[in-house]
């Protein structure tokens, strides 16, 4: 059994420290299924073991500027105490301040925040709470972090988790909930309060938006709000939604203006990712992308070409994934190869189970010795295990 990990240079944590902190990653199982979940909304013993957790354990952890972990904390933590919001707190009195203060036992020693709705979502229901109770929760938290001036830890980063519409009953959860009238405009304008709220201090923006039912009008709020000097773009997710020409155009006028470290566009339907690959060619001497993510999206022969001539353009696209996008398949595919020479900027092409490396191979690059060399590679690797179990 593993005793302790490092996670860097001069920190050693003990494993059962490691593994109470992985259990707060976005990625992991519903809150339901966690040990940590408290009993009887008992709300002082919530901000106890908080307080006592990152007193502990956490603080050295904070000390270490290891932000994926940080944000990790901060979302189960700021979930497990939103799940606690009773009908009492909607009112100014003790009940409210003391929801308050939990959310500050965390937010004013974290400088880098995470909320996941998804979460609070799946798990609302099993603690009997309303889409009335979490609109309220929520709003509250992000009002907590807008008002609150950290000295210590001032917000460097801030990851939010948008509501995947499949996950909950109500697809239009926004809308029909009758408290976000306006769509997503309400949050947008509470995050846009909390970096403008920051003053002079930047702050990294990670935003998940995907599969949440976002549209035209909501893209608008969003680019005004990722507009403001204070934000930087590290992630913007809008994967899995359906908005037009309208929508991707604003986008793409604001990455004319501000670097995004990774977009995603995960199973966009063809005709909209084709109109996505038109509109950063027009930009392509402004655009600076660290990641562009595409993959799951079927394209058709006229969006391969859009792909290839934005490849061609010398976009400033550092890393491009295109699994699941059936370019393997398709008779033209040397295209993107020729667009690749063009390319000064691509370092790294997602097409197979391994990231291709381009490095200093550009000029020779051929996307067809790369498929012929997997395939190849499978072929043996099925004799090999034939050969295994026949000798077994």
């Amino acid at each position: 059994m593993l005793t302790g990990t490092s996670l860097s240079s001069g920190m050693y944590l003990p494993y059962e420290i490691i593994s109470e902190i992985f259990k707060y990653t976005l990625d992991a199982r519903p809150l339901n299924e966690y040990s940590f979940c408290l009993n009887d909304k008992s709300e002082p013993r919530n901000l106890e073991l908080i307080s006592r957790w990152f007193e502990r354990d956490v603080k050295r952890i904070l000390r270490e500027e290891r932000p994926e972990i940080m944000r990790a904390i901060a979302a189960g933590a700021l979930s497990r105490i939103a799940l606690h919001w009773t009908g009492d707190m909607e009112k100014v009195g003790p009940q409210r301040d003391l929801f308050v203060k939990n959310v500050k036992s965390v937010t004013e020693r974290c400088s880098h925040l995470a909320l996941d709705l998804d979460d609070i979502l799946a798990c609302g229901a099993g603690y009997g709470l309303s889409a009335t109770d979490i609109h309220h929760s929520i709003t509250t938290i992000l009002e907590v972090i807008r008002n609150q001036y950290q000295k210590d830890f001032p917000i460097q980063s801030f990851e939010f988790k948008a509501p995947a519409a499949v996950n909950f009953s109500s697809p239009g959860f926004f809308r029909a909930s009758g408290h976000f009238e306006t769509g997503f405009m309400r949050l947008f304008l509470e995050l846009g309060d909390i970096a403008e709220n920051a003053r002079d201090q930047k702050i990294r923006f990670l935003l998940d938006l995907g599969g949440s039912g976002i549209k035209d009008d909501d893209i608008h709020d969003l680019t005004e709000m990722l507009g403001l000097n204070t934000i930087i773009i590290e992630k913007l997710d809008l994967s899995e939604n359906s908005f037009s020409l309208q929508g991707i155009t604003e986008l793409v006028d604001l990455f004319k203006d501000k670097p995004v470290q990774s977009l995603y566009f995960r199973n966009f339907r063809s005709s909209n990712i084709g109109t996505l690959f038109d509109s950063l060619i027009q930009a392509s001497r402004n655009i600076n992308l660290g990641l562009l993510d595409i993959s799951g999206s079927v394209l058709s022969d006229d969006a391969f070409t859009g792909l290839c001539a934005l490849i061609g353009s010398n976009a400033d696209i550092k890393r491009l994934n295109i699994k699941n996008c059936r370019i393997n398949n398709m008779p033209g595919r040397e295209r993107l190869s020729e667009s690749i020479h063009i390319n000064t900027h691509l370092r790294t092409l997602d097409l197979l189970e391994k990231p291709i490396d381009i490095g200093n191979h550009r000029h020779s690059f051929s996307l067809d010795d790369f498929i012929q060399k997997e395939a190849k590679l499978k072929v043996e690797g099925t004799k090999a295990r034939q050969s295994v179990r026949q000798l077994a």
